[in-house]
Protein backbone atom coordinates (compact mmCIF):
# COMPACT_ATOMS: atom_id res chain seq x y z
CA UNK A 1 0.00 0.00 0.00
CA UNK A 2 2.76 2.46 0.90
CA UNK A 3 4.14 2.13 -2.83
CA UNK A 4 0.36 3.36 -4.29
CA UNK A 5 0.93 6.75 -2.50
CA UNK A 6 4.07 7.10 -4.01
CA UNK A 7 2.35 6.37 -7.46
CA UNK A 8 -0.12 8.85 -6.91
CA UNK A 9 2.44 11.61 -6.18
CA UNK A 10 5.27 10.79 -9.13
CA UNK A 11 3.02 9.47 -11.59
CA UNK A 12 1.39 13.46 -11.68
CA UNK A 13 4.47 15.31 -11.30
CA UNK A 14 6.24 12.95 -14.07
CA UNK A 15 3.42 13.72 -16.64
CA UNK A 16 3.36 17.67 -15.89
CA UNK A 17 6.75 17.56 -16.25
CA UNK A 18 7.31 16.12 -19.65
CA UNK A 19 4.29 18.53 -20.71
CA UNK A 20 6.59 21.66 -19.44
CA UNK A 21 9.48 20.81 -21.30
CA UNK A 22 7.95 20.10 -24.75
CA UNK A 23 8.61 23.49 -26.57
CA UNK A 24 5.18 25.35 -26.53
CA UNK A 25 5.27 25.12 -30.42
CA UNK A 26 5.75 21.62 -30.63
CA UNK A 27 2.93 20.81 -28.26
CA UNK A 28 0.59 23.15 -30.26
CA UNK A 29 1.24 21.16 -33.33
CA UNK A 30 1.04 17.83 -31.34
CA UNK A 31 -2.57 19.36 -30.39
CA UNK A 32 -3.60 20.06 -34.03
CA UNK A 33 -2.91 16.89 -35.18
CA UNK A 34 -4.38 15.04 -32.21
CA UNK A 35 -7.89 17.26 -33.13
CA UNK A 36 -7.67 16.35 -36.79
CA UNK A 37 -7.51 12.85 -35.90
CA UNK A 38 -11.24 13.27 -34.45
CA UNK A 39 -12.38 12.00 -31.42
CA UNK A 40 -11.61 8.98 -29.12
CA UNK A 41 -9.78 6.16 -30.66
CA UNK A 42 -11.88 2.94 -31.14
CA UNK A 43 -10.93 -0.59 -31.44
CA UNK A 44 -14.25 -2.70 -31.02
CA UNK A 45 -12.94 -5.84 -31.96
CA UNK A 46 -10.33 -5.54 -28.93
CA UNK A 47 -13.13 -4.59 -26.71
CA UNK A 48 -14.94 -7.15 -27.88
CA UNK A 49 -12.24 -9.69 -27.47
CA UNK A 50 -11.41 -8.65 -23.83
CA UNK A 51 -14.80 -8.98 -22.70
CA UNK A 52 -14.95 -12.51 -23.95
CA UNK A 53 -11.57 -13.25 -22.37
CA UNK A 54 -13.24 -11.78 -18.92
CA UNK A 55 -16.11 -13.80 -19.32
CA UNK A 56 -14.44 -17.16 -19.80
CA UNK A 57 -12.33 -16.46 -16.92
CA UNK A 58 -15.20 -15.58 -14.74
CA UNK A 59 -17.06 -18.58 -15.91
CA UNK A 60 -13.60 -21.18 -15.22
CA UNK A 61 -13.29 -19.17 -12.15
CA UNK A 62 -17.07 -20.34 -11.02
CA UNK A 63 -16.82 -23.47 -12.48
CA UNK A 64 -13.49 -23.94 -9.87
CA UNK A 65 -15.05 -22.77 -6.87
CA UNK A 66 -19.08 -24.01 -7.47
CA UNK A 67 -19.69 -27.17 -4.94
CA UNK A 68 -19.55 -30.63 -7.30
CA UNK A 69 -22.46 -32.65 -6.42
CA UNK A 70 -20.70 -36.24 -5.64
Amino acid sequence: MPGWFDDLLMVPLGIALAVRLVPPALMAEFRRAAEARGGRPRARAAAVVIVVLWLVLAGLLARALWPQNP
